[in-house]
C-alpha cells in the first residue's frame, strides 16, 4: 500500500512494508503508522455533505485549488493498494471550523478530475510537513530492558522509576 501527499513543489510518499510504514523521500525512514492510519480511516469514513462551488476562480477560498501551484494551500492525496493500483485521489482543502466546533469534523475537498468542490464530513487533516509524518522517538527503550531509572532535578530532588516486571512491554 502507498499514500502520496502533494503540496506545492513537495511530495511525500509513504509506503507500507513488512516492518511498517516508511517515507520514501527520506531514505525509507520509518513513518508514523498511527498518523497514516488515522488519515486513511478518516478518508474511508468521509461523506459528501454539501456541494460547494464549481468555479475554479473560487477554489482558492476553499483551498481546493491545484495542490502543486506555487501559492497553493490544498493538499493532493493519492491512495494505492498493494498492487500499486489507485484506490482514491482527492484534493483536500481547508477545515470547516463550524463542523469542528460542534464536534463533527469536516473539510472542503474536490476530486482532481471534477469541477465540483464539496463540504465533507470527518477529521480530514493532513500535514504538509515531513516531520509530522516521520517516527522520531526521543528514546525507544522497551520496559523489559531496564530495571531502574533515576531522574535528578537541578535542585537536588531525585525521582526513582523501577520496573517491577509486571507491566506490559
Amino acid at each position: 500500500s502507498r499514500l502520496t501527499l502533494r503540496h506545492r513543489d513537495t511530495t511525500f510518499t509513504m509506503e507500507r512494508r513488512p516492518g511498517g510504514w516508511v517515507m520514501l523521500e527520506n531514505d525509507a525512514y520509518p513513518a508514523r503508522s498511527k498518523a497514516i492510519q488515522d488519515l486513511l480511516y478518516a478518508l474511508s469514513e468521509a461523506r459528501r455533505l454539501e456541494p460547494k462551488t464549481q468555479e475554479p476562480s473560487r477554489y482558492a477560498r476553499l483551498q481546493v485549488e491545484d495542490p502543486t501551484g506555487a501559492k497553493a494551500e490544498a493538499i493532493g492525496i493519492d491512495v494505492f493498494n498493494d498492487k500499486n493500483r489507485p484506490l482514491a485521489s482527492l484534493i483536500l482543502g481547508k477545515e470547516n471550523l463550524l463542523l469542528r466546533a460542534i464536534g463533527e469534523g469536516g473539510a472542503y475537498l474536490r476530486l482532481p478530475d471534477q469541477k465540483q468542490a464539496w463540504l465533507a464530513s470527518g477529521n480530514l487533516l493532513a500535514s504538509t510537513e515531513a516531520k509530522d509524518w516521520l517516527d522520531n522517538p526521543i528514546v525507544d527503550i522497551r520496559r523489559q530492558r531496564f530495571a531502574k531509572a533515576l531522574l535528578r532535578h537541578p535542585n537536588g530532588d531525585v525521582i526513582v522509576i523501577s520496573n517491577n516486571g509486571k507491566g506490559k512491554g
